[in-house]
């Protein structure tokens, strides 16, 4: 099987290393993201000392990527291979109402 390599923590408060990993076939409805660029913040230090709960480990940090789409799993529509990509973080919110 291909593989990757990806920056990962093995444990909270673990230094930052290189793995190889296989690479993952995306499911349906998914692409999967070649990364070109990576930001990282404050949230991936918390990520990293493992101060999240429910947090599976090893990880990832790095939350907001910029890439290019280079395969797609089935059903995926509007999106085709070589497109560019960002992806944000969406983390939840606090419940509170807007106000306009």
């Amino acid at each position: 099987m291909a593989s990757i390599r990806s920056v990962q923590v093995s444990a909270p408060g673990a230094g930052l290393r290189i793995v190889e990993r296989d690479l993952p076939e995306p499911g349906p409805g998914q692409v999967r993201v070649t990364v070109e660029a990576c930001g990282i913040c404050h949230s991936d230090s918390a990520f990293v000392a493992g101060v999240f709960p429910g947090l599976t480990f090893p990880l990832t940090p790095g939350h907001e990527i910029a890439g290019r789409i280079d395969a797609m799993g089935p059903d995926v529509q509007g999106w085709r291979e070589g497109d560019r990509v960002a992806v944000g973080w969406f983390g939840g919110y606090c419940c509170r109402a807007l106000s306009g």
